[in-house]
């Protein structure tokens, strides 16, 4: 959230790091933020894009979970089992698991990225930082938005919609739907598919009420489903001595049973890749006894 200072002034941004508003250049901590409109001018939907906007940030996806670092801190792995040493909160409500960040960047008010151990604020768990995932909230006008993406190619289609106004004069709500489909970009040879192939889908309902003069409650209900099939993944190996980057022997052996195709493999846009338990890999062991 943020409001222009002056003709040609700097934004002053309003963050609530320390649980109150206030301008992020009085609060005593190390931190950066991004609103809202940025992240729509942006195109962000996904933290791994929001981090490429944020320097210290860093966002990847893995096939299990998300990692998620500030400063070069966080936890590496994807057992399930551990909480990470970079939080996640919506709206103050903590996400104890790195799938949790999937969830789409999706009518933000603003995100702001707490950096280094917040004990006090934000809990025992944020040894590394804390990012603060705050929506869009319910609205005493009536507005609304929806956008739409459509790529020919690789089956690309997003569509998100907004509507919020009052329902009565204390009480207003607000609705926020996201879809997106891929049908994917890189050719499986093992498979035959292409990948990834992902399927999310995330709706947010909230509803704000004016009690009193000085009292407000806020609820929301939010779900979000996401599928994604194959990753881009494709297995290598570096030479240490310096010859640069090679395919791994075993991927290649198991792409020429597999294939029938015993040139070399090389980056393009194909992926050599499967995971069903080892019965490749059997079945290519028989064959060579």
């Amino acid at each position: 959230m943020a409001h222009q200072a002056g003709a040609q002034g700097l934004e002053e941004v309003v963050v609530t790091a320390t649980k109150r508003a206030e301008s992020m250049q009085d609060v005593p901590i190390s931190m950066i933020a991004m609103s809202g409109q940025d992240i729509k001018d942006f195109g962000v939907t996904r933290g791994e894009e929001f981090s490429a906007n944020m320097p210290a940030v860093s966002i990847k996806q893995n096939p299990i979970g998300n990692f998620i670092f500030i400063r070069g801190v966080g936890t590496p792995g994807s057992n399930q089992g551990i909480e990470q040493s970079v939080s996640l909160f919506h709206d103050g409500i903590y996400m104890g698991r790195s799938q949790l960040s999937r969830a789409p960047f999706m009518d933000l008010e603003r995100v702001e990225v707490l950096k280094g151990p917040q004990s006090v604020l934000f809990g025992k768990n944020t040894i590394g930082g804390a990012i603060h995932v705050i929506s869009a909230k319910p609205t005493d006008e009536v507005e609304g938005m929806i956008s739409g993406l459509y790529g020919w190619e690789d089956g690309e289609q997003e569509i998100t919609g907004v509507l919020s106004g009052p329902i009565t004069d204390s009480l207003s709500g607000r609705i926020a739907y996201r879809g997106y489909e891929l049908d994917g970009y890189l050719e499986n040879e093992l498979t035959g598919d292409d990948a990834p192939e992902r399927d999310d889908k995330t709706l947010r309902l909230q509803l704000s009420w004016d009690a009193t003069d000085n009292l407000n409650i806020t609820g929301k209900w939010e779900n979000s489903e996401f599928n994604q099939v194959q990753q881009t993944t494709q297995l290598s190996v570096i030479d240490p001595v310096g010859n640069g980057v090679g395919f791994s022997a075993l991927n290649s052996a198991l792409r020429s049973f597999v294939t029938g195709d015993t040139s070399p493999e090389k980056y393009d846009d194909k992926r050599a890749v499967i995971n069903d338990g080892g019965a490749t890999l059997g079945d290519a062991a028989l064959f060579l006894d």
